[in-house]
């Protein structure tokens, strides 16, 4: 006769979270390749039902971050402005925060609105000033006002030396 032993109640739990953990971050890291493999639309699949099971809302605010920046590269630009905005409605870092100013300037600036654009990318210099001036650049230098773009590269140029967009603010100088 075979004896069977049921685990334990706690056993259980501890199995159940392992699967789940090792699952989302599975998905998370499907998600991330999706993305930069540039298949954007499948990414936002994988990243809102990562959003959807999520308890915790750093993790809920990184997800949304994620399918905001996808739903801009792939040229979605109002439905990449709301993801933006709905992130700006909870707590988050400053850096979060500037961040999305920035993708929703940067989306207004793609849809041919540069008003709204430089309003958005003015709140998000008074976040982070320097790495919010290549935004504030770039909206500058397609409203064909030179010097004012040229002010905002040189400010991240100067303050902000080894940042990666301080190569495209110096390719814009010239």
């Amino acid at each position: 006769m075979i004896k069977y032993t049921y685990p334990s109640l706690n056993s259980l739990i501890i199995i159940f979270f392992t699967i789940s953990v090792v699952h989302s971050q599975t998905k998370k890291e499907y998600a991330d390749w999706l993305y930069q493999q540039g298949d954007y639309f499948r990414a936002i699949s994988e990243y809102k039902e990562l959003q959807f099971f999520s308890k915790n809302i750093d993790s809920i605010n990184s997800y949304q971050y994620q399918i905001g920046k996808a739903y801009y590269r792939s040229g979605k630009h109002n439905n990449s402005i709301g993801e933006f905005a709905s992130i700006l409605e909870r707590p988050i870092s400053n850096e979060k925060k500037s961040n999305s100013l920035n993708y929703i300037a940067l989306n207004y600036l793609n849809l041919s609105l540069p008003n709204q654009a430089l309003f958005y990318s003015a709140e998000a210099l008074k976040i982070d000033s320097i790495k919010s001036s290549f935004t504030t650049g770039l909206i500058y230098s397609n409203l064909y006002d030179w010097e004012t773009s040229k002010k905002y590269f040189n400010m991240l140029i100067k303050y902000a030396p080894s940042d990666a967009m301080t190569s495209l603010a110096k390719d814009n100088l010239k």
